[in-house]
């Protein structure tokens, strides 16, 4: 049994252990082998980490010609920022930091998985940094960049006098109109 490919504690992965071979009678090790056990695959790990995600990847990639992923690492091999694709077209993507450089380089990274096409449509929160990176990236008669529904109702609140967004009433109404597949943009502005 591999607890850590479920990201669970050394305790955890003791109890699981427990059930798993039908309780602490059956137990080889003790919690304190666990944790030491926890310890030394760390230790070992240390500093390795971005080179078996890579190596990883490589794997991957060679299994299936359609797996894609790009990374980026600073001048100390710190890993920066890194985008894959898996051949079913889920994508991924960790950054450093969440700024204009960042953003350009996985929309690029994003381009190059899905063959230099651009999206016909992208959803993403409010981030000022990512809708300038949007702009300059994507070719806007192709791409529309949409916000999140999840993110825009969250604002209500604020956007709206507090009275308002707690009248139910109000905001039945107002969530008829913005969750209406009919609802013409125009109709919206009316309403």
């Amino acid at each position: 049994m591999d607890s850590s490919r479920v990201n669970i504690g050394a305790i955890k992965s003791h109890r699981l252990m427990k059930e798993h071979v039908g309780g602490y009678e059956n137990m080889t090790a003790s919690v304190t082998d666990f944790k030491n056990f926890q310890r030394d695959i760390t230790k070992h790990i240390k500093g390795k980490d971005v080179h078996m995600l890579i190596e990883n990847f490589k794997r991957k990639q060679q299994m299936c010609s359609s797996f894609f992923f790009k990374y980026e690492v600073d001048d100390k091999q710190h890993l920066i920022r890194v985008f894959w694709a898996d051949a079913i077209g889920r994508k991924t993507a960790l950054l450093y930091r969440e700024d204009i450089k960042s953003f350009k380089w996985l929309f690029e990274a994003f381009r190059n998985a899905m063959s230099d096409c651009d999206p016909t449509c992208l959803i993403t929160d409010q981030d000022p940094a990512m809708k300038i990176t949007i702009e300059r990236v994507f070719d806007s008669s192709r791409t529309r960049h949409r916000l999140c529904m999840w993110y825009i109702m969250n604002k209500v609140p604020e956007k709206v006098c507090l009275i308002v967004s707690q009248n139910e009433d109000f905001m039945s109404e107002f969530c008829n109109c913005v969750w209406s597949k009919h609802t013409k943009p125009g109709e919206f502005n009316e309403l």
